[in-house]
């Protein structure tokens, strides 16, 4: 019965494995096409839920470890340390501020959202997910080329190896790439119109005046949403308030600015940054599901044909007295060190087993026709009478 409960819980966390893939790769998808609201927060959502799913499963994973008191194998051995990257990280810093973010409007999530925009990086721990892309190799276990437990456990290490590398590399490149442009973040497109608008409406030397020189300059600057006098009436709307609530995500596609000293407002697109971010995410998604199909469906089956294959089938022949499949070797790889002791088997071993075999026949069927001492007597005394 537990064998069994155990078998649904991989079944359910495999499967919810292959529908995070497609929820990341949606998440950023819909970003970069402009989808509506609606969608794209149910994606946030079910984003959260997943990462809360696995996090508990981690964490479940972790006590059964405790309890058999194998808590540094299943880390490092059975690769829990990738069960928790790609869970907790992200439940904490992206798809849980993500969340809060659209539940709350308060100052608490202003100061995470400013940090999380100051370290962009963070949002690329998300590309952490794409590790549990490892355990579809599960998958390949009843394949032919698949069967051989060493290349399961060469395949599972050298995919981790890779990816885990690619990981990293991202992740520190982006790290580097924000500390090197820390000083000019705050120069993003939105925050230079910000300040332009800011230095236009000081320019102007009267109230119509600030009017008209802002409603000209919304006119031809495209991240200009609506533009509002220290009044609070609005100067310039790109689109309606009932518009903005029902397309656009706030903190996430657009922002409110407000100047203390002159008392205006503007609501900016911040899409420009969204759409360069999503762009970065599903090329780093694209490149590593490319680099685990190509391991996957060229490397493994290279794996098995060159080492696995023919020590399994030195493995049966001499396990099997009846065995006697000859290994075929390829001209290309006819100096590997398998081959070079597959030679060997084909041409010393297979001929000594099949001559002792041979030899075994012939005393069994000698035994069959030898004729004992009894019979020769019993033939004697026949003619002497």
């Amino acid at each position: 019965m537990k064998k069994d409960r155990i078998q649904i819980f991989e079944i359910v966390v495999f499967s919810a494995i292959l529908l995070v893939l497609v929820q990341t790769f949606l998440e950023d998808f819909a970003s970069l096409m402009g989808w509506m609201r609606t969608p794209r927060e149910i994606l946030v959502w079910t984003g959260f839920a997943f990462d809360l799913f696995f996090t508990i499963e981690f964490l479940t994973r972790l006590y059964w470890a405790f309890t058999e008191k194998r808590v540094k194998q299943y880390f490092f051995h059975e690769r829990g340390w990738i069960d928790f990257a790609a869970s907790v990280p992200l439940l904490m810093l992206n798809s849980g501020p993500s969340v809060f973010a659209l539940v709350s409007a308060t100052a608490s999530v202003v100061m995470i959202s400013g940090i999380l925009n100051v370290l962009k990086v963070l949002k690329v721990v998300r590309i952490a997910r794409v590790l549990r892309f490892l355990r579809i190799i599960k998958l390949f276990r009843n394949i032919k080329y698949a069967d051989s437990k060493m290349t399961q456990r060469h395949m599972m290490r050298i995919t981790t190896l890779i990816i885990t590398t690619v990981v990293i590399v991202i992740f520190g490149f982006s790290i580097l790439q924000n500390t090197l442009l820390a000083e000019t973040h705050s120069q993003t497109a939105s925050t230079v119109v910000w300040r332009q608008i800011v230095a236009a409406n000081n320019a102007a030397h009267s109230p119509a005046g600030v009017r008209t020189v802002l409603t000209l300059y919304a006119k031809t600057e495209s991240l200009v949403w609506e533009i509002s006098d220290p009044t609070g009436k609005a100067v310039y709307s790109r689109y309606s308030p009932t518009e903005i609530q029902e397309r656009f995500i706030k903190s996430s596609d657009y922002e409110h600015f407000f100047d203390p000293k002159t008392g205006i407002t503007a609501v900016l697109d911040t899409r420009p940054v969204l759409y360069q971010e999503a762009i970065q995410n599903l090329l780093f998604f694209s490149l590593v599901v490319i680099l685990v199909g190509v391991l996957v469906f060229l490397y493994s089956p290279h794996f098995a044909l060159t080492v696995s294959d023919p020590v399994l089938i030195m493995k049966n022949g001499m396990k099997d007295p009846h065995y006697n499949l000859e290994i075929k070797i390829p001209a290309l790889y006819k100096d590997d060190d398998v081959y070079e002791l597959a030679e060997e088997y084909n041409e010393v071993f297979l001929p000594l087993k099949d001559r002792d075999l041979t030899a075994g026949k012939s005393e069994k069927d000698a035994g069959g026709l030898s004729l004992k001492l009894e019979d020769l007597d019993f033939l004697s005394d026949e003619k002497n009478q």
